[in-house]
């Protein structure tokens, strides 16, 4: 289902690999000696190419409740503590769901679905929270310490969703409904880096067909903030993301 290149002699991935192959469709790229991983916008195997089924998690008309984070993969003592109190919320007032928002492995995503980082920083700080993980990316989770030059780690955190009843992470950017919420899951990493036109294109179809009452975009960087990252269109002082201005 696509070309097999050959493989790259340091085993690392440049800036330059990126530019050229990142989004390139039905390539395949080899980014060590031992490991083929899907380019974005590859072909997708078969069980992958099928989104998972929707699921009621209330009747409609009664309230959802919904246990939001993100910039959270550390493994370290913060993270710990944060889990223990949403541990603590959740046996108080159950949650229906999650959202992470992205940034979910520091500093430089996971390398498959077998990196320990799957069972210590996340399986195991939430194995007794027994929710639905809908995830999407934040930067780190692109690798490159944050950089964003191996994007092949992102194909981990989808294929992870074939392997773990609480992860879901179906696509790079998804839309699902949640009892009675529209979600919309959006890679704004790649609007940000300005590789985003396949989530303009996808975007308002996905949204008008959604049935509400409630839609709910989520996204690792923040449409208006009054932190130093700034505002959408603005991130870091770039022009990326100007398109969801």
């Amino acid at each position: 289902i696509g070309e097999l290149i050959d493989p790259i002699a340091s085993g690392t991935i440049t800036e330059a690999d990126v530019l050229a192959d990142f989004y390139q469709p039905n390539v395949y790229k080899r980014t060590s000696d031992d490991q083929i991983t899907i380019a974005k916008n590859g072909q997708l195997p078969t069980f992958m190419q099928t989104p998972p089924p929707l699921f009621p998690v209330r009747p409609a008309g009664q309230a959802v409740r919904v246990l939001a984070f993100g910039d959270w993969g550390s493994g370290l003592p913060g993270q710990k503590s944060a889990a223990a109190a949403m541990r603590a919320e959740h046996a108080a007032r159950p949650f229906d769901f999650a959202i992470t928002l992205g940034d979910n492995f520091y500093s430089d995503g996971v390398t498959g679905v077998d990196d320990p980082k799957w069972q210590n920083v996340f399986e195991t700080p939430y194995a007794s929270l027994d929710l639905p993980f809908w995830a999407v990316l934040g930067n780190h989770d692109y690798g490159g310490n944050g950089g964003g030059w191996e994007p092949y780690r992102t194909d981990a955190q989808v294929a992870y969703t074939q392997y773990s009843a609480k992860w879901h992470m179906p696509d790079q950017s998804w839309a699902t409904q949640l009892g009675i919420a529209s979600v919309f899951g959006l890679d704004t990493n790649a609007i940000a880096w300005e590789r985003g036109a396949d989530q303009i294109a996808w975007f308002p179809g996905a949204r008008d067909a959604s049935v509400g009452p409630w839609r709910i975009v989520l996204g690792h960087h923040t449409f208006v903030s009054n932190g130093p990252h700034g505002n959408a269109g603005r991130w870091d002082g770039g022009n990326g993301g100007s398109v969801f201005k």
